[in-house]
């Protein structure tokens, strides 16, 4: 194959590949508005399979229809063998912490993969678990028993939504060993500023990048599909090759400088922030709260994100589960200068507490307190925030003791339901 000819199978591949992802992919690029290249790139399969086509096509006669096979299987060995040493070098560094091996930090942490792990190995029947965002990490389950008497798991995850939260809940029905009961209280963080990850159904697509293999079983088959192309794709990845080849070369990158670990019940113990860490991120958050604009807030509940939470509502009480929801609470610098200075965010929060009372009037096991601006913890800043959101271990205690009557309630309610 002469020159010019790679010239055109290279230009006409990368034109087509961004043409056909930006049509399937569209919603995803229209919400960010502008195109990221290097997710573009990412689409392994589309356009490796274009690439292949494309290839073939070029490189045989039009008129005779006489494919060069020796073309095509040099082409085919070639494109194999850069996907095995792609898949391998992801395996071996693991930056996304896709597979159970770890010899580097993970770049990208996935709390689900850890959280489920951790919840087979429970040598204790948790009576408590907590369901929340990255904000709920460091919910100690210990501080609870302290507080309540009754084991408790933190299950957790980043950028948590109802989708999660509803698979979580299945699962942990499907892992009760026999003679065990359920679970007695759901603590169920409702994301701030978007009311309970009610979120629009193109931003929950999102989510099934971060699932975990283990929870297939508990997905509709359409799900499934996107969790496993999510996969593949990740795994594959310009991105992954390239985080795995900065962490092969960069061995001090080792486990132990990880910013987040857990425990085995869940709790995640955060590295230490320093002041200039805490300011630095606190303005970086704060001018990606203003970018974001509109998306900090909603003028309608998603649909599929209501059906979801109802639903999880529904399963919980024929299990004899109360669900205690809370809203975290906000670092005082992002709710003055940003959310509390807009209507929207009072529609916002107008809308969500109209639908927690029409579960709360259509189901016995609803509890619901919002501590967004709750001053004692809100102005603790510094000392109670890793950020504007994350709770330091200390504000998280203080969000435990605002919840306790109400987990104290949903605990009495369930020991009623099971006698």
């Amino acid at each position: 194959m002469n020159k010019k000819k790679i010239y055109w199978v290279v230009a006409a591949s990368v034109v087509i590949e961004n043409l056909l992802v930006t049509t399937f992919f569209g919603k995803d690029l229209s919400r960010i508005g502008w195109i990221d290249f290097t997710a573009l790139f990412n689409r392994v399969y589309l356009g490796t399979v274009l690439l292949i086509l494309l290839m073939l096509v070029l490189d045989s006669s039009l008129k005779t229809h006489n494919f060069s096979i020796k073309t095509t299987r040099f082409w085919l060995i070639g494109f194999t063998s850069i996907l095995f040493i792609s898949f391998s070098m992801t395996y071996y560094a693991n930056p996304h912490d896709r597979f159970s091996v770890q010899r580097y930090l993970f770049l990208d942490i996935r709390a689900r993969n850890i959280k489920t792990a951790l919840y087979e190995k429970t040598n204790y029947d948790p009576q408590i678990i907590i369901l929340g965002s990255s904000r709920a990490f460091t919910f100690a389950p210990e501080y609870i028993y302290q507080k309540t008497g009754y084991n408790a798991f933190n299950f957790s995850v980043e950028s948590a939504t109802l989708f999660d939260y509803f698979w979580q809940l299945k699962y942990i029905l499907s892992k009760k060993k026999e003679g065990q009961r359920s679970p007695q209280v759901l603590v169920i963080d409702l994301a701030a500023y978007i009311p309970s990850g009610l979120n629009t159904a193109t931003a929950a697509q999102k989510t099934f990048a971060k699932q975990p293999l283990v929870a297939l079983p508990y997905l509709s088959l359409s799900q499934q599909k996107e969790v496993l192309f999510a996969y593949g794709e990740d795994t594959m990845s310009i991105q992954s090759v390239s985080d795995s080849l900065y962490l092969i070369a960069h061995p001090f990158l080792t486990p132990k400088v990880q910013a987040i670990t857990f425990q085995a019940d869940g709790f995640g113990i955060r590295k230490p922030v320093t002041p200039e860490e805490y300011r630095t991120t606190l303005q970086s958050d704060l001018k990606d709260y203003k970018y974001s604009g509109a998306g900090n807030f909603c003028t309608e509940l998603d649909r599929q994100g209501v059906d979801l939470l109802e639903q999880l509502v529904s399963t919980a009480e024929q299990n004899h589960i109360g669900v205690v929801l809370y809203q975290s609470p906000l670092n005082e610098a992002v709710l003055q200068k940003i959310i509390l200075t807009d209507d929207r965010f009072y529609q916002c929060q107008k809308l969500l507490t109209d639908l927690v009372n029409r579960l709360k009037s259509s189901h016995k096991n609803v509890w619901f307190i919002d501590l967004i601006t709750y001053q004692p913890i809100t102005s603790m800043k510094e000392d109670g925030f890793y950020d504007t959101m994350h709770l330091r271990e200390n504000a998280s205690q203080a969000v435990i003791d605002q919840l306790l009557p109400s987990i104290q309630m949903a605990l009495q309610w369930s020991k009623i339901q099971t006698k």
